[in-house]
């Protein structure tokens, strides 16, 4: 391993760290699958987690 960065430890990686950071904050309350099953309902909701876990 070198002591210098390379080009993507240097200049892609931390927007890539940044990115997923801001998109799981997004994600982590819930509100966007509630929005997403709420108009299928409660059995939808199930077989579509169901079907997901396979």
């Amino acid at each position: 391993m070198t002591s210098r960065a390379s080009w993507f430890q240097r200049y892609l990686l931390p927007g890539f760290v940044f990115q997923a950071a801001v998109i799981a904050g997004g994600y982590a309350t819930g509100r966007a699958l509630v929005e997403f099953f709420l108009p299928a309902g409660p059995w939808a909701c199930c077989r579509a987690w169901c079907s997901a876990s396979r």
